[in-house]
Parts: C-alpha cells; structure tokens; sequence
C-alpha cells in the first residue's frame, strides 16, 4: 500500500507539472492513469492491511514505504536533489532511523488470552 501510494504521489507531481499546458495535456498523459490506478489500489491494499494486522504497524509500515518511494521517486524521475556535504550524511542518517524504528514499532495491545 505505501509503495502505491507513493508511486500515485510520483504521478500526481508529474501532473501537476504539465498543468501549464492545460486540460488536453494533463488528459492525455500517460501519468493520469498511473496516478488513478496507483490511488485506487494503493486504498484497497491499505484496507486489507487494516483487515489483516494491527494499526500501528500497518501505518507506520505503510508511511515508511510512501516517503521511501516518494523520495527515490524524486530522485529517479525528476532528477530531484539530496543535500550536499555534510547534510547529505544528516539525511540519510536520519531517514535511516525513521524506517528502522517502523520497522520495531509494536504491535499494539498484546492480546487477551484464551480461557
């Protein structure tokens, strides 16, 4: 789900900057329906996940994913760039911490036990 929903926040960047060529343009691009079709599943991947496992983890399982793809995406499609020098070390560092403590995040309320 946090991988679909960063590829439909890639998609919408994208449409965004064909704004300025009008409605046509924006109509025509390949990234509309990547964007629809990434929106849609990227929902009912999260509502299964909502189904299947706690809240806690499923959420900071699936931000984790949105921002990883989010950034790469920047990267990768759009030539976005990272700090550099030092602060490049600091960001990296610090997304390093973010993705590992989702990944150690509890489970929730421990579950009651069966009499």
């Amino acid at each position: 789900a946090g991988v679909l929903f960063g590829v439909s926040d890639v998609a919408l960047k994208a449409l965004t900057g064909l704004a300025g060529s009008g409605l046509i343009g924006v109509i025509a691009s390949p990234w509309l329906p990547v964007a629809a079709a990434a929106s849609v599943l990227a929902f009912l991947a999260s509502a299964r996940g909502f189904q299947q496992g706690e809240a806690v983890p499923v959420i900071a399982s699936t931000s984790t994913a949105a921002n990883l793809t989010c950034i790469v995406g920047g990267i990768l499609v759009f030539g976005d760039a990272l700090a550099a020098g030092i602060l490049l070390g600091v960001q990296l560092a610090a997304f390093a911490l973010v993705a590992a403590a989702a990944l150690v995040t509890p489970s929730g309320h421990g579950r009651p036990v069966a009499a």
